[in-house]
């Protein structure tokens, strides 16, 4: 790609030299597999999509059209920044989380396969039920809260966080998929900001903050140095959140509760909830990750 482009630059421009958005694609997956990086179809699309500011089904329609130099600059530009360990997802601006798509940004955490299967449980609990209401502590950019709007259309939801930087991207996410009227957006941690809803939240759902921060050194670098650290890690061996809830049990009489945690942390929280705990289930990786919690009345 190098050579093309200094060859165009220059007027010389030979027929094997021309790069099409077809040939481009091709490259770049095979030049992001041989970097090692995940997903690099995925990844080349998206960066295409971006520079050409077309959808995926677009792309195929053009797939012989030829690129102009402007458009393979831009490209070459997110595609380094992708090498360099930058997440796609902040490059373009853009995550799917379902079948939905939200806007992300460095403020907050990108969505995770996980926590999908943390919402369909909660979807598949409590589809036909009525007059519920549910928070979502720590929203982020508020897939949780909004995906459950949009599967539970009778739902009331408050979603909170402790920055207001990511309720302002979880409200402009509310905006895109017309819910903002079914969401309330609260700032603060932990329970402070629903002690005035408590009585009338039937259901709590959180993706915290569960890594040790001792084990920041295993993490990937491009999670370390792009994703925000308030979302990721927490104090007491990542189970400061879980400790808190542990604490303020009495206020939660008659609540059901579903909670993301680490994949190594479920004798600790075993131990912390004992009886509380309704089921324990392993995320599509075999791993520990969805529990759920029912604090008698």
């Amino acid at each position: 790609m190098e050579q093309a482009l200094k060859k165009q630059r220059f007027g010389v421009r030979k027929i094997e030299d021309i790069w099409t958005v077809g040939k481009v694609i091709n490259w770049t997956q095979g030049y992001l597999k041989k970097k090692g990086l995940d997903n690099p179809r995925n990844t080349t699309e998206k960066l295409m999509e971006m520079t050409l500011d077309m959808d995926k089904t677009h792309l195929y329609i053009n797939w012989k059209k030829d690129m102009e130099p402007k458009q393979l600059s831009t490209f070459k530009q997110l595609l380094n920044r992708v090498v360099e360990g930058e997440p796609v997802a902040y490059i373009t601006g853009v995550e799917r989380f379902f079948s939905y798509e939200f806007l992300v940004n460095k403020d907050v955490l990108i969505p995770r396969q996980e926590t999908e299967e943390l919402v369909e449980w909660v979807v598949k609990d409590n589809r036909d039920k009525k007059d519920l209401t549910i928070a979502d502590i720590g929203t982020g950019s508020g897939v949780i809260a909004i995906t459950l709007a949009k599967l539970l259309p009778d739902v009331k939801l408050i979603a909170t966080d402790t920055q207001q930087a990511c309720l302002d991207v979880a409200v402009q996410n509310a905006q895109k998929h017309s819910v903002e009227d079914r969401i309330g957006f609260l700032k603060g941690s932990l329970l402070e900001p629903l002690r005035g809803y408590l009585r009338e939240i039937d259901v709590i759902v959180a993706n915290p903050p569960y890594i040790s921060k001792q084990d920041m050194d295993r993490m990937d670098a491009s999670v370390i140095n792009h994703e925000p650290h308030h979302a990721l890690f927490a104090d007491n061996d990542g189970l400061a959140f879980y400790q808190a809830i542990a604490k303020n049990l009495d206020v939660l009489k008659g609540k059901t509760l579903y909670l993301e945690t680490g994949f190594n942390q479920k004798e600790a929280l075993e131990a912390l909830f004992g009886d509380k705990i309704e089921e324990y289930r392993k995320d599509m990786n075999g791993n520990w990750r969805l529990l759920k919690l029912k604090i008698s009345p």
